[in-house]
């Protein structure tokens, strides 16, 4: 796939399905795009890399749902061909959450969307999840994430402030210069605003950290929101419920010799039909 150079400044019309990168004051921002049917956004990041089998810049795949998505490669592992992982947090001056939230922000105005849901596990599931908090009415379905970097005290967090943050000697001067701890930022977030987190634990026969959430997990989330009409918590869990949960009729109140569907029923019809339209 041959790559096109672009400035944020170049975005006008709407974007169309390719690869790209982005060149912002010297900073290169790898995306690829594929755009879809439905009225929102989705936003990969991918996870650790493995530098040995694989190059950057490295895509997360797009997901199997007709959708518009943006795949962003973490500039911050070209920094050394040693780091795994850059938690798309950049280098000492690079400024790079506002340059990706601008790339995402224009991408969507672009195409006229409203809905942006960030996606990613592992160390792409902290940068979902800080990157979500940034872009305010957005939602974010992430999987075993990351979420206080200086818990995981492994060779590639150690690299990452040697190589990109020099200046900062201590984890403490880490965390006061760049966003190292979603946590952090989350724990500042009003109480009421927890009212609109879903967990959804378990287990799927894979121990360990990676590879432990199978795709099969997360994705019914993401046709959730895309599906739902609702975005608050008690929306989103009807239309999960409804949409793979409950076969067509089990919930109907409705005499056995009545066949008329319920309100139940309905909800449950139109969120399947606008599934399968948009699939």
């Amino acid at each position: 796939m041959s790559e096109v150079s672009i400035h944020l400044s170049e975005i006008e019309g709407p974007l169309k399905s390719g690869q790209y990168v982005l060149n912002e004051n010297g900073i290169e921002i790898p995306f690829r795009f594929r755009s879809g049917q439905t009225d929102a956004l989705l936003i990969i990041f991918h996870g650790g890399l493995n530098r040995k089998t694989r190059e950057y810049p490295f895509f997360q795949p797009f997901l199997p749902i007709d959708v518009n998505q943006i795949s962003i490669a973490d500039p911050t592992v070209a920094e050394d061909p040693r780091l795994g992982s850059g938690w798309y947090i950049g280098a000492e001056g690079w400024n790079l959450p506002e340059k990706i939230l601008r790339l995402v922000m224009s991408a969507a105005d672009s195409l006229g969307l409203s809905k942006r849901i960030y996606i990613g596990a592992s160390a792409g599931g902290f940068a979902s999840l800080l990157y979500s908090f940034m872009d305010k009415g957005s939602i974010v379905v992430t999987a075993n994430p990351q979420t206080h970097l200086p818990d995981y005290p492994n060779s590639h967090f150690e690299r990452l402030r040697q190589v990109c943050w020099p200046s900062c000697k201590t984890i403490e001067e880490f965390e006061q210069e760049a966003p190292i701890s979603v946590s952090s930022l989350y724990s500042k977030l009003h109480p009421a605003n927890f009212s609109n987190l879903i967990l959804d634990v378990g287990f799927w026969n894979v121990l360990g950290h990676s590879g432990s959430v199978p795709p099969s997990a997360w994705i019914p989330w993401v046709r959730t929101v895309l599906s739902s009409k609702a975005l608050d918590t008690d929306g989103l869990l009807m239309a999960r419920n409804a949409l793979f949960e409950k076969p067509l009729g089990t919930l109907s109140t409705q005499p056995s010799h009545s066949h008329a569907p319920s309100s139940a029923d309905i909800i449950r019809a139109d969120l399947v039909r606008d599934e399968l339209l948009n699939s």
